[in-house]
């Protein structure tokens, strides 16, 4: 067992966990936190990268995620969250989960039809975003 003098806490959304098949196919040793361990074992052996990720974690997340990794001690968290809640979207939050409510050959039809005419959709009533651009800049 190797002695830790310094632990660094990743939290992270799902870019920093593994991932299924069926969800991309990215294996732990190819996560980003993974990458990091191994790159600072070269130089600092005494350095431990722990992981706090989570699926759909937002920048919303972020202080109770922060709680959360503040109670393992570790000397650095990290956080590496929410870069793709400022993306463009058409649908709310909401929009997903009223769809969700429905029978699964409604929701098909709808998101067929909503990914076929986003164009027009998008020019009638613009884009949704999760996380305003300034919030994440803070």
């Amino acid at each position: 067992m190797k002695d830790v003098h310094s632990r660094i806490m990743a939290v992270t959304d799902n870019l920093g966990m593994e991932r299924p098949v069926e969800l991309g196919d990215v294996p732990m040793q190819v996560t980003w936190p993974f990458l990091l361990q191994k790159h600072l074992s070269k130089t600092h052996n005494d350095v431990e990268v722990m992981s706090l990720s989570a699926r759909a974690r937002t920048m919303d997340s972020l202080p109770d995620a922060i709680v959360d990794a503040a109670k393992t001690k570790a000397d650095i968290i990290f956080a590496q969250i929410g870069i793709v809640d400022c993306f463009p979207r058409i649908t709310s939050r909401e929009d997903k989960e009223h769809i969700g409510k429905v029978s699964p050959k409604l929701q098909n039809l709808l998101w067929q039809y909503i990914k076929s005419n986003r164009v027009q959709i998008v020019d009638e009533i613009g884009c949704v975003v999760y996380t305003e651009l300034e919030t994440y800049r803070r």
